[in-house]
């Protein structure tokens, strides 16, 4: 496959981008990129490291999407954590790139909430499906995903009315509920009908 086709860009990333050259400082704005690549860096070395190839690669509004070969559980899990681990990694370079190591905090915290499709909700998938029989395993992270999103819709909304943040932390919560719900759909629908 050209490489051209294994990397590619929505029409979504492209108003991000811009969106964020307009509102954010140009350091802070390479500063986020740097770190998403450098997460997305690491996710591809573990594939590669695992005995996977990397298909595609597709960067959209809501972050980027990796392809891969099949991989077992067990391989999936370690793939899926290498990429917030690689950024919290980069805490280590704190105070010669502050920027990026904030960035790259952030982002590996967020990856890491229990909330499919992001990492966190994938390695939870993994674990649960490891550990637990098929039928308890979907209980189990249908729950803690329901737990997380009810605790960061409680949080947005404790920092717009009690902190005075806006309407921020709320529209933050909304995108991320609104994002599990739209993945966990498409994932039923592919399983046979929606549940």
């Amino acid at each position: 496959m050209p490489v051209s086709r294994r990397i590619s860009l929505t029409p979504g990333a492209l108003v991000v981008l811009a969106g964020m050259i307009l509102i954010l400082p140009l350091e802070w704005t390479a500063a986020v990129l740097l770190a998403g690549g450098f997460h997305e860096l690491c996710h591809a070395l573990a594939v590669g490291v695992c005995g996977g190839e990397v298909l595609q690669v597709c960067f959209g509004a809501g972050g980027a999407r990796m392809e891969t070969s099949p991989l077992s559980r067990g391989r999936e899990l370690a793939c899926a954590l290498a990429g917030p681990l690689g950024g919290l990694c980069l805490l280590l370079f704190a105070r010669a790139f502050p920027r990026l190591a904030l960035c790259a905090g952030l982002q590996s915290i967020y990856n890491l909430l229990p909330v499919y499709p992001l990492d966190g909700g994938r390695a939870l998938r993994c674990a649960a499906g490891i550990c637990l029989p098929p039928a308890t395993s979907e209980r189990f992270c249908r729950l803690a995903q329901t737990g997380c999103l009810t605790g960061l819709a409680a949080l947005g909304i404790f920092g717009a009315v009690r902190l005075g943040l806006g309407l921020f932390p709320i529209l933050a919560a909304a995108v991320l509920v609104f994002r599990a719900w739209k993945e966990n759909r498409a994932c039923n629908v592919a399983a046979g009908g929606v549940k």
